[in-house]
């Protein structure tokens, strides 16, 4: 019978009903005769609300069915005409996109009939592939066919007469076969997997259907055996699920099988109060412990990670290998059991003590995405989804072990910042990005004597994005690598143009990010931009943070060398808001120091700021360091700046940042710093 003849069916019972929830999306007319309700009023029904699956069955019906396992079951139900013995069987299904469940429910005389009709067709029984055996009341065997002989080794004369015991492996217990008897005595059949013992003495499994069948002419009683061997399937099955649903690794279920976990574990919160929540823990060091070690000692120091945690979250807690460096835990919020501070707490000291591997001892920080159920997600995927979001945001704000709890508004946050992005990148294509330049003002003849680069996006609209919303997104991907070779060799192409024009005397400062001034194939990109604009690399000035520098103090002086080896200036840019620290200042081979303009803002009422300015102002002149003062607005700043013999200056009192046709025009202006400012 098709579904669609089924769903109208007045025979047999068919419902469908949300796995997760447990509504009643469908029923049809014998459904709704048997629980007595309309169609309409059993679409406001749960399964659980109704009288047909009892309700210690609808948790593992709803298990087994989802992921794949045959689920059949015989029961009495109430009905409204009395009790009614049916075989229950149930498949998953989607309906209108929702996962489902459909539940039918068939009359047991019906089957049995049918079955025992099939299997006293002579033919199919000599000729079948399943082994069938025939015993009387007893339980003596009667008959058994070619197929039963090619599975057991049993010839005919070796079991007719004897008890089907003999073939009984001793893995099960009396119990065991009790419960099949007494479900054959009551319901007059039974299903299910059972390991024989072949000739051999090898125990196999079958699938074995066991029917109870009556001669209505003597009064007889037989039951028919039917058994299909499982031995290859399930070695086959046993090694393909290991290797699809575990790690090879740590032994930790895989993503897929995680994913199971996650999606048996959300009907359990649903019809119980447990909720629980979802931690994905991103081992940040991995690829770090790889370069020094190899990729063995990274995946040792992952495996005794994940050894160390398993000590201590053990069942009911889940967890699972999901991403090269990602480990997944699925975490129960029960009484007298974890929460998720102190699992923090946990994870975090397991991945700090260090390991030792080889000649090395290792260890690493972690960052961490937390998600719960309920309210964290509508499905397993969502769930997971949201925790490696959270994940990710506290890999890219947080130096340090960090975690996160996933918000709609962390959401909102990051799918904003994907928009920008990718708007960003098609600006790139599109050319949308600008170089505006800022003078800077040499305060000894209060000329122009450089500029700075600044970045600038002007949508086709004409409006400008503000550099503080897409720098960040540029840094956080590979775009800034592209952007920032853009910008260098157009400014330095702009700068050989106003040299050419009889500004020689002109530099060009140019920020660098973390991952340009990273990038191993900067300082040759450097080299091959000067050789083809033909700007002298004394004019050439690279800005660099204290922090960019400080995360690797040597490899920063390495790369700093190579640059500054072909004449290219380096300048510390927003000093005193970093670290500061003299020691590395002393070798860090720099030509300039900038005043951050934080420290100047305020100038010259906040005593703190002068005292920090004139510190700065003093050691880079001891230092025979360039000193550029940032943000200058007023002319006490300016008065300021130049009394205690600062080098240069910036800012609005002189001139925004303009496009390089304006600064172009200012150049040939002569415009320079009235000698009114000067004290």
């Amino acid at each position: 019978m098709s579904f669609h003849l089924l769903d109208k069916s007045v025979n047999v019972i068919s419902i469908i009903f949300d796995a997760y929830t447990g509504q009643i999306l469908s029923a049809n007319p014998a459904a709704c005769q048997f629980c007595g309700y309309s169609s309409q009023q059993m679409l406001q029904l749960t399964v659980a609300q109704t009288p047909l699956l009892p309700q210690d069955q609808i948790l593992p019906l709803i298990e087994r069915t989802l992921y794949g396992e045959p689920f059949y079951c015989l029961l009495s139900l109430d009905a409204l005409d009395g009790k009614q013995d049916v075989t229950l069987y149930s498949i998953k299904t989607l309906w209108k996109g929702r996962a489902a469940i459909r539940v039918i429910a068939i009359d047991v005389s019906l089957s049995l009939k049918r079955e025992k009709r099939l299997l006293l067709y002579g033919s199919a029984f000599a000729n079948t592939g399943e082994a069938i055996v025939i015993a009387d009341r007893h339980g003596r065997i009667e008959e058994i066919n070619p197929a039963f002989t090619q599975i057991s080794g049993y010839q005919q004369h070796e079991v007719i007469g004897s008890n089907m015991r003999m073939l009984q492996s001793g893995r099960h217990d009396a119990a065991f076969y009790r419960q099949i008897w007494s479900s054959i005595e009551e319901y007059g059949t039974w299903h299910g997997e059972v390991w024989n013992r072949r000739k051999s003495g090898e125990i196999y499994p079958v699938w074995l259907s066991i029917a109870r069948i009556s001669d209505a002419e003597t009064g007889g009683t037989h039951y028919v055996g039917i058994m299909h061997d499982l031995s290859e399937l399930t070695k086959t099955r046993q090694q393909l699920e290991y290797q699809g649903l575990y790690d090879g690794l740590t032994g930790l279920p895989n993503k897929v099988l995680f994913m199971q976990h996650i999606n048996q574990a959300i009907p359990r919160a649903n019809f119980g109060s447990v909720g629980f929540s979802l931690l994905c823990i991103h081992v940040d060091n991995y690829k770090d412990i790889c370069n020094r070690g190899g990729t063995e000692m990274g995946d040792l120091f992952l495996q005794s990670f994940s050894l160390r945690l398993q000590k201590y979250f053990s069942a009911p807690a889940i967890m699972g290998r999901i991403r090269t460096n990602t480990l997944a835990l699925l975490l129960p919020v029960m009484e007298n059991h974890w929460d998720v501070m102190g699992a923090m707490r946990i994870i975090f000291t397991c991945a700090s003590q260090p390991v030792g591997l080889g000649e090395g001892r290792f260890s690493s920080t972690v960052s961490v995405g937390v998600t719960d159920y309920p309210g964290g997600g509508e499905n397993g995927s969502a769930l997971m989804r949201n925790a490696l979001m959270a994940m990710h945001k506290v890999q890219e704000e947080c130096a340090d072990n960090g975690y996160l709890h996933y918000s709609h508004r962390m959401r909102r946050e990051i799918l904003e910042q994907a928009a920008l992005k990718s708007a960003l990148a098609s600006a790139v294509q599109n050319q949308e990005l600008e170089i505006f330049y800022q003078p800077k003002v040499c305060l000894n003849t209060g000329t122009i004597s450089g500029v700075e680069a600044l970045l600038r996006w002007r949508k086709a609209d004409g409006s400008f994005i503000s550099p503080a919303e897409f720098i960040p997104v540029a840094e956080r991907s590979d775009l800034i690598l592209e952007i920032g070779a853009w910008v260098l060799k157009s400014a330095c192409r702009q700068l050989k143009k106003w040299h050419d024009e009889g500004h020689g005397h002109l530099s060009v400062a140019i920020n660098l990010s973390g991952k340009q001034f990273h990038d191993e194939q900067l300082p040759a990109m450097i080299g091959d931009i000067l050789r083809e604009t033909a700007l002298p690399p004394q004019s050439l000035n690279l800005e660099i943070t204290e922090n960019i520098l400080i995360d690797n103090v040597e490899n920063a002086i390495r790369i700093m060398e190579q640059i500054s080896a072909m004449g290219v200036h380096l300048s510390i840019d927003d000093f005193g808001r970093g670290y500061s620290s003299l020691t590395y200042l002393k070798r860090f081979p720099i030509n300039v120091l900038k005043v951050d303009q934080s420290f100047v803002r305020d100038l010259p009422h906040g005593h703190k700021d002068v005292a920090i300015a004139m510190s700065i102002i003093s050691l880079g002149s001891r230092l025979n360091l360039k000193v550029v003062a940032e943000g200058v607005e007023t002319p006490e700043q300016l008065a300021f700046m130049q009394q205690h013999k600062c080098t240069e200056m910036q800012g609005f009192l002189f001139s925004k940042a303009i496009d390089a046709e304006e600064l172009g025009a200012m150049l040939r202006s002569g415009k320079h710093l009235s000698c009114a400012y000067r004290p």
